[in-house]
């Protein structure tokens, strides 16, 4: 996983130090307490996936990012992360609907961001708009239903 290298592209947006900047997954637990907490906030967001709230409770990564220091860690935002091997429009639209959700569960900033290799040769041209590959051009955007795509390379170790 790329947590720290990801985190540390959003880290100057929030005045982090990127040497200190550390990451904490959310487990299954907290992440179904959300919603039993929020449901009905939850079901009134413009999520774009059927079972958005079922598949949130099952992400391949979310976590709280933060700047360490004194030991301890102050949270500063959070990152949504979807690892498919192919960049596919469901992919984007899980990943875009689980930032929603943090952003709303916890009243800070979420990040969504797709790590792979390639784009799906069906991708849509209106998909492939939703992705961008700088953070400063994701940011600048601000675009809900947009994400980050954080390319992974398939010659790398």
């Amino acid at each position: 996983m790329n947590d720290l290298e990801i985190a540390a592209g959003f880290a100057g947006l929030h005045g982090l130090n990127v040497n200190r900047v550390r990451t904490r997954q959310i487990g299954r637990g907290a992440l179904e307490q959300w919603v039993d907490d929020h449901e009905d906030m939850l079901l009134s967001l413009d999520l774009r996936q059927e079972g958005a709230l079922i598949k949130f409770e099952r992400p391949d990564y979310l976590a709280m990012v933060g700047e360490r220091r004194a030991g301890r860690m102050e949270r500063a935002f959070y990152l949504a992360v979807e690892s498919p091997y192919a960049v596919r429009e469901r992919d984007i639209d899980k990943v875009t609907d689980n930032a929603k959700i943090l952003r709303a569960v916890t009243g800070l900033a979420a990040y969504p961001v797709v790590t792979a290799g390639i784009l799906s040769p069906v991708l849509p041209d209106g998909a492939r708009a939703r992705l961008y590959e700088d953070v400063d051009r994701y940011v600048a955007a601000d675009d809900t239903d947009a994400a980050l795509w954080y390319r992974l390379d398939p010659e790398a170790d």
